[in-house]
């Protein structure tokens, strides 16, 4: 009769080094800021808050001078 052979050897495995990467939370920053997806959003936002002819500030200055000029109106 043939002796059993063990495969599983008694050592515990040695397990290889992996490099462990340094610096994770500037490399998750920097995938966070060349997401294609949130290029595209944040220059969006910007372009309709700042740049656009019917922009954010723009917006609130013509809501504030329509406020006073209906109140002028109901005034007289």
């Amino acid at each position: 009769m043939e002796e059993f052979v063990d495969f599983i050897s008694e050592k515990e495995p040695v397990l290889e080094n992996k490099r462990v990467k340094r610096g994770g939370a500037l490399s998750k920053i920097s995938r966070f800021l060349t997401n294609k997806f949130l290029l595209t959003a944040v220059a969006f936002a910007v372009i309709m808050v700042f740049l656009d002819k019917n922009d954010l500030l723009t917006t609130i200055e013509r809501k504030k001078e329509l406020n006073e000029l209906e109140q002028s109106k109901a005034h007289f």
